[in-house]
């Protein structure tokens, strides 16, 4: 049983400190039993909020990824609308070059484009905007059971995962569970939170390698 989020009061938040460049990466299961307008899955804003990235399901139930950096915006948008109360995977990629998204595996859209340039990564939450002008909409409705945040701009060692160098390997991997997010580039994840039976067991790497405990809203 994974943490059910009712647009309105519940949602996760975590307070960090860790500069956030590109290239980066976030994987993500969920479940959505209300379409809405903007449903956040998850969110990484800086300090003052101007700059963030933000993955979300539209009313329509199609999955979108923006990231900003105050000046520049890009956007990727799904391959296709996810079904109501069916578990969905999404893993998100920003290289130098370009934005992916992936659904269930596969079926990877992208946005070719200047990105936006890195940004000091204050908080992250999950299942909510909260960026001070969101509404219970803004919101997420259903269920999410695992969310990982990569940073794979060098690591601690400047390895990475060497079984997973493209990310459409990782992308079917992650779908058919051949293996665990902290497999995946464990040097350059800065976040993981997983969500099954409602016990929250997460941690996140800061600078200084403090673990931010994930608070419930």
């Amino acid at each position: 049983m994974a943490v059910h989020f009712d647009s309105v009061s519940n949602w996760l938040g975590a307070t960090v400190s860790l500069g956030f460049t590109n290239p980066w990466a976030a994987s993500i299961w969920f479940k959505v039993d209300l379409y809405q307008v903007g449903c956040m899955l998850g969110r990484i804003n800086s300090a003052n909020r101007g700059k963030y990235a933000q993955v979300y399901v539209d009313a329509a139930g199609k999955p979108h990824c923006v990231t900003t950096d105050g000046t520049g915006t890009v956007t990727v948008n799904g391959h296709h609308n996810v079904s109501l109360d069916v578990w969905n995977h999404v893993l998100v990629v920003i290289s130098s070059g370009d934005l992916r998204i992936y659904q269930n595996g596969g079926d990877r859209m992208t946005s070719v484009a200047t990105l936006p340039t890195g940004f000091a990564m204050s908080e992250t939450t999950i299942g909510a905007r909260k960026n001070g002008a969101s509404s219970a909409t803004d919101d997420f409705h259903g269920d999410i059971a695992e969310v990982a945040l990569w940073n794979l701009d060098g690591g601690e060692d400047g390895l990475l995962w060497p079984a997973y160098e493209d990310s459409d390997a990782i992308a079917a991997a992650l779908y058919e569970r051949a293996v665990s997010p902290l497999e995946v580039y464990p040097f350059q994840l800065c976040g993981y939170w997983s969500l099954m039976g409602n016990n929250l067991e997460s941690w996140t790497r800061s600078t200084n390698d403090v673990v931010s405990t994930m608070s419930v809203n």
